[in-house]
């Protein structure tokens, strides 16, 4: 995945955005929050597992990456969408 272009980033975030069994309101609301807030196509993956509840350990083996980027991507999600807990984050992204 390390050569994917930011397009195909994007088309990966959306494949997984528009995996069942989210509603399709709920997809199309994942991808406004994260056009919204700036998010970057990697943390906007990361947004995905993160609203379905996976842990980062689980983040980091599915995408191939280390603990560490996940926590780091994590903590940018975080910031860019102005929350401090997981409750929060599923709560705004209910709200859209």
């Amino acid at each position: 995945m390390a050569s994917l272009n930011r397009s195909g980033y994007e088309k990966w975030a959306f494949l997984l955005i528009s995996g069942d069994p989210a509603p399709e309101g709920d997809r199309r609301d994942l991808r406004l929050v994260a056009a919204a807030r700036g998010l970057s196509p990697r943390e906007a993956e990361v947004l995905v597992f993160l609203a379905r509840g996976f842990t980062p350990a689980y983040i980091a083996k599915s995408l191939v990456l280390s603990i560490s980027t996940v926590r780091t991507h994590v903590r940018n999600i975080y910031r860019k969408l102005d929350v401090n807990k997981r409750e929060e984050l599923i709560h705004l992204i209910d709200e859209g």
